[in-house]
């Protein structure tokens, strides 16, 4: 993502290294030419950047060339990646939590609540966040506040008035939930079966998807 948004905000799209970062006497000399500013996370991995590039010398006695850490020889081979891939998957890697489906939903549904409950939904304030330019962050629906996706799930007022409508189909109190993890779960005593349980479920979750 860094490198992709430095080269958006590039002017001269055919530029080299050479032509932004100069050393003279050992001395590091930036010249950008940004069309826009970097900002947010972009700007926070430009300034780490040049931290490491300013205590970094480069020596003239040897020429540049690839290292492989991950081997004591430096020199990459398809079987250390392998060997390394398997430690990450048997001992560091956490634990995945799965996918919670239900079968009154199509399968992308479940996938989307599950990114829901995760943080992981492309609304305004995380692709801003993310250094993307965009014209505005607030909610495209009623503009009243940004647009995250605790918002735009729940306290938009579009969405206030889904939520309404569907507790009045069921003649249910006012749906009253403050936080995204809750969304699909079952808060009223009027479910006594798994099978309404499951129902309510499935349509919280579709309206939460097209929302």
């Amino acid at each position: 993502m860094f490198i992709f948004t430095v080269y958006r905000i590039e002017t001269c799209k055919t530029s080299i290294v050479a032509d932004r970062i100069k050393w003279a006497d050992s001395n590091i000399c930036f010249s950008w030419a940004w069309a826009a500013e970097p900002k947010w996370r972009t700007a926070s991995d430009l300034s780490k950047l040049i931290e490491k590039l300013t205590v970094y010398t480069p020596s003239s006695k040897n020429r540049d060339s690839w290292v492989w850490k991950f081997k004591s020889t430096n020199h990459y081979s398809s079987n250390s990646l392998a060997n390394l891939l398997f430690e990450l998957d048997t001992v560091n890697a956490p634990a995945l939590e799965p996918t919670v489906l239900n079968t009154m939903n199509p399968q992308k549904i479940g996938i989307y609540m599950w990114r829901v409950k995760k943080y992981k939904v492309s609304v305004r304030s995380e692709l801003d966040a993310c250094g993307i330019d965009i014209h505005s962050t607030r909610c495209p629906v009623c503009n009243e506040d940004i647009e995250t996706l605790q918002h735009i799930l729940l306290t938009c007022t579009t969405a206030k008035d889904i939520w309404s409508r569907i507790c009045k189909w069921w003649n249910l109190d006012v749906l009253n939930i403050s936080n995204l993890t809750y969304l699909a779960k079952p808060h009223h005593p009027w479910f006594t079966t798994a099978s309404r349980s499951s129902l309510w479920q499935a349509i919280v979750w579709a309206s939460s998807y097209f929302i």
